[in-house]
């Protein structure tokens, strides 16, 4: 019984190894998205996509090991005209609902617009996606042959700093894509920096009165007792202090007389 668990168990890890290891996106190059324009060239695809050419037909100029159809014109020299490079070539032999991506890396976030280098024998569609969301489409048309390339709107895509996936798709087949131009059209603001913390002085009671606290009315001070004010005496008084004072003389006298008897 548990051999049998181990063996599931085994097995189980196995097959989630190798479907993560089929999924798993391997970028070619560091694609840094800023300032200006830049270019993404078709040949700069993600590897790892063993289902994109279904019947392995075409040229494998650029990327030996991988089943994307790549040409380099420097080798075969049969460059028609388009972006002025020193190095054209494209991914071609494009069979209907093949796609390829490309890891980027966007270092000022804002509006992009997105613009495609395509050439066609025939016609066909070229549609981009922004992780998983789609940018818009173009149709390539054919205006001089497979290496005659022209520049098409694709649209405008709002974008992020950080790692993204840029998605091409290929619904009918039939073109050949030379490269991608991502042109900032506007920065995004700076975020707004946060409002200031003020510290407000720790409540005393705990209610809103600590922000409006009541007016500190001080303590009354009392008034100083008033100093006396001597009044001159008036004649009466005088009269009445001569009086008291014979009438004391005279007891005493009588009190001394009585002593001597």
């Amino acid at each position: 019984m548990l051999r049998r668990m181990f063996a599931s168990t085994l097995a189980f890890v196995l097959i989630v190894s190798v479907l993560v290891m089929t999924v798993t996106a391997a970028p070619f190059k560091e694609i840094k998205v800023g300032e200006g324009e830049t270019v993404i060239e078709a040949v700069w695809f993600d590897g790892g996509f063993e289902n994109y050419e279904s019947d392995g037909s075409g040229n494998k100029d650029i990327r030996p090991d991988e089943e994307v159809a790549t040409y380099d014109y420097t080798i075969n020299d049969d460059y028609a005209g388009g972006r002025e490079t020193d190095t054209p070539s494209c991914i071609g032999w494009i069979a209907a609902g093949e796609w390829v991506q490309y890891t980027i890396q966007v270092e000022v976030a804002g509006k992009y617009q997105v613009e495609v280098w395509g050439a066609a024998g025939g016609g066909g569609d070229f549609d981009a996606f922004y992780n998983g969301n789609k940018i818009g489409s173009a149709y390539i048309e054919d205006f001089g042959g497979w290496h005659d390339y022209v520049k098409y709107p694709v649209g405008t895509v709002d974008m992020t700093v950080g790692t993204h996936v840029i998605r091409t798709e290929y619904p009918d087949g039939g073109i050949n894509v030379e490269s991608m131009i991502f042109t900032l059209l506007e920065a995004a603001a700076a975020p707004e920096p946060p409002p200031a913390v003020v510290d407000l002085p720790e409540a005393i009671g705990g209610g809103d009165e600590n922000l409006h606290p009541a007016p500190v009315v001080a303590a009354p001070v009392p008034a100083p007792a008033p100093t006396p004010v001597a009044v001159p005496q008036t004649g009466v008084s005088a009269a009445l202090a001569v009086l008291g004072a014979l009438s004391a003389a005279v007891t005493f006298g009588a009190v001394r007389s009585r002593k001597g008897r």
